[in-house]
């Protein structure tokens, strides 16, 4: 489990102790999501930083990806460290809920019905 896990893990822990209590797996669990939030901190890090600037110097360019790396983390931590308890498991939709597909007339022709 990487640090992100961890963190997301000791916060949920302490903060919801009860959700934490029905993971059945809290280190496969909390695994995955640090996994998923590096790669997503990565990314957005990425596109902050954005590419190396015409003679920008070596300690320039270390502050402009830190600086990118500092406010992914905290964006993106902030957004998953607290467990959302409105959030439940989403069902499927009743069947008369779907959308229209291609093979359903159009609104024209159930008018003339």
């Amino acid at each position: 489990m990487n640090k992100y896990g961890a963190q997301l893990m000791r916060q949920w822990k302490r903060t919801d102790p009860e959700r934490f209590s029905k993971i059945e797996d809290p280190e496969a669990f909390f695994g995955q999501m640090g996994q998923e939030l590096e790669a997503e901190i990565e990314s957005l890090a990425q596109a902050l930083a954005g590419p190396d600037r015409p003679g920008e110097s070596y300690l320039e360019k270390t502050a402009r990806l830190s600086t990118a790396r500092f406010n992914a983390e905290s964006d993106l931590i902030r957004e998953a460290l607290i467990p959302d308890p409105t959030e439940e498991k989403e069902e499927p939709l009743p069947p008369e809920w779907q959308p229209l597909s291609r093979a359903d007339p159009p609104d024209e022709e159930l008018e003339e019905s």
